[in-house]
This record gives structure tokens, sequence and C-alpha cells, in this order.
């Protein structure tokens, strides 16, 4: 063995001496890198709270992305459903159509139970609140073949229904006379007036003065005479004919 003098030895034996770091080094390097990571994280975190910062995924820039990226947007979704923030589901809206149209119905059959059970008032006393004073039958010899009804002259003479004048003047024995045919054939006669404020073929109406009371004619003072004349025939007697027709013929006063 060859031993070598001195305090060196030779290059070739030497060990390569790798550098040590001590722990303190270790520490003075992490703990920066570590710090910064940290706030990186808390501000990343503190952004998504606020929404100042995108959701994850969202490279758009989209809003309505980032909202069905961001976890929490099914749960906006169902607080406003429970919020009463939907509108109605088809089912409640057919509900609602249904109940309209059955309200409507019932309305309806309301309203033609009325018209059934009231029946509309087509006629009219051609004179209002008149005392009868004499009756159909015979009298003198000879018939009367009417009402009459004590007012003073000028009393207004009103139609008893919707119809059409077929004469209108002076008449034998009626002095002035309004004869009205009405829709179902019947013609009313009205006599001794003063005057007259209608015309052959004139259209009338139910309730329209068409004279005035008088004292013309045959006539032993101021009076209106009416008589009916079913289909423009013979006269009847006026009081069971008025009675079918809503009327009291033969009103008191």
């Amino acid at each position: 063995m060859i031993r070598y003098a001195g305090r060196h030895r030779p290059r070739s034996a030497r060990r390569t001496a790798r550098p040590r770091i001590r722990a303190s080094a270790w520490l003075r390097r992490g703990v920066p890198a570590l710090a910064i990571g940290a706030l990186l994280l808390t501000g990343v975190a503190a952004g998504s709270r606020s929404g100042a910062l995108p959701g994850l995924g969202d490279v758009s820039g989209d809003p309505g992305a980032s909202a069905m990226t961001r976890p929490g947007a099914d749960r906006d979704l169902q607080r406003a459903s429970r919020d009463g923030r939907r509108g109605p589901s088809p089912a409640e809206e057919d509900r609602a159509d249904t109940l309209t149209l059955m309200a409507g119905s019932q309305q309806e059959e309301a309203q033609e139970r009325r018209e059934a059970t009231e029946p509309p008032a087509t006629w009219v006393m051609p004179v209002r609140q008149a005392p009868f004073t004499s009756g159909y039958g015979q009298r003198w010899g000879r018939l009367h073949a009417g009402n009459d009804y004590g007012v003073d002259v000028g009393t207004p003479v009103r139609s008893m229904g919707d119809g059409t004048v077929l004469a209108a003047g002076e008449m034998a024995g009626y002095g002035i006379r309004v004869d009205i045919e009405y829709a179902d054939g019947t013609v009313s006669r009205y006599g001794h007036l003063s005057s007259t404020s209608v015309d052959e073929g004139d259209e009338v109406t139910r309730g329209e003065v068409v004279a005035e009371s008088g004292n013309t004619g045959h006539s032993t003072g101021p009076h209106l005479h009416l008589e009916i004349r079913p289909g423009d025939g013979d006269p009847v007697d006026p009081s069971p004919w008025l009675a079918r027709h809503g009327l009291d013929g033969e009103p008191t006063g």
C-alpha cells in the first residue's frame, strides 16, 4: 500500500461535496410563497361571493353562462318558484277557464228563468188612473161597443202597444177617432177625442201619445171611448180582453 505523506490527497480520490441547505434557508424561501398563495385563494373566494369574478367555466363573458355555472343557480330558481314568481301551470289555466264558462252559463240560465217567470209588459192602458164610467153592452136600445173612462178634455191618450195607425180623423158618431192595429191583428179604437198627433200609416210604439181626449161626436160629457176589435173585426167586450193581457179594464181611480 502506498502511503502519501502530507495533508493532501489526490484529486481523484476526493469526494464531491454536496451543498447543504439549512432548515432556516427553506423556511426563508417557503413561507413567502405560501403566504402569497393563501392571499390569492382568499381573494378568489371573496370575489366569487360578491359577484365581482365570473363563475367557473365562464370564458365567454356571457352573464347567462355564468349563472348556469354558479353552484347556487338551481337554488335561486327554486326560491323564485316558492316565492310565487312563476306563472300559472297549464292545469291551473284550464281550471280557471272552466270556472269562467260555468259562471257565464249559470248567469244565462238565471236570465232565462227570470224571462220565463216574468213575462214582459207588452200592453198599457190608453189613459192612466182613469175612472171606469160605462161598459160594453146594450144602452138606450143599441149596442155600446166599448168601455168609457171619465177623463178631462186634453188628457194624453197612448198607444196600447207597438202598431200602425189605420185611421185618424172624423167619423160619424165617434167624433175624432184613432184606430191602431197591433202585431197580433187586434185593433183599438179611441173615440170622442179633441185632437190627434198621428196620421194614417204612422208607426207607433207602446205608450206613445197619439191623441188627446175630448167630447166630440155623440158624447154626453168628456171621456175616452175604447173599443177592442180582434182581427180588425167586430168589437168585443174590452174588459175580458184587457184582463187576459195583464191590464185592469175597470179601474176605479
